[in-house]
């Protein structure tokens, strides 16, 4: 198996071997898999070379691609086994504005607009 991954790697092309260092990094260092946007930044291409690249990279065998979360996805290194990690979920919104988005604060806000006018 370690022959095929090694053949499969000479073979890529040198932007398909930049996003797979870079993946192979966040998996070794247990990090979430990095963005489109990430990945485009880290090695100097579009956002959607980048993109074509990393799924290039599925569609030949060296990695594996867990999208089923909508906001991030967990990529395993066959060569390595290692996995990237699930992305943080995002902070939590204090605040008024936070307030304004809850059901209280809706109600809080028809209130205040029906009584505007008295």
């Amino acid at each position: 198996m370690k022959s095929e991954i090694t053949f499969l790697i000479t073979g890529l092309t040198r932007v398909q071997r930049d996003i797979y260092e870079v993946v192979k990094r966040a998996a070794d260092a247990g990090e979430p898999c990095p963005t489109n946007l990430a990945l485009s930044t880290q090695t100097d291409l579009s956002i959607e070379t980048a993109s074509r690249s990393l799924h290039a990279l599925a569609d030949v065998g060296l990695i594996e691609i867990d999208s089923s979360h909508p906001r991030y996805r967990v990529v395993t290194v066959l060569e390595t086994g290692k996995t990237t990690r699930a992305a943080p979920p995002p902070p939590k919104k204090t605040g008024p504005a936070a307030f304004h988005r809850t059901p209280e604060g809706a109600a809080l806000r028809l209130e205040r607009a029906l009584n505007k006018d008295r």
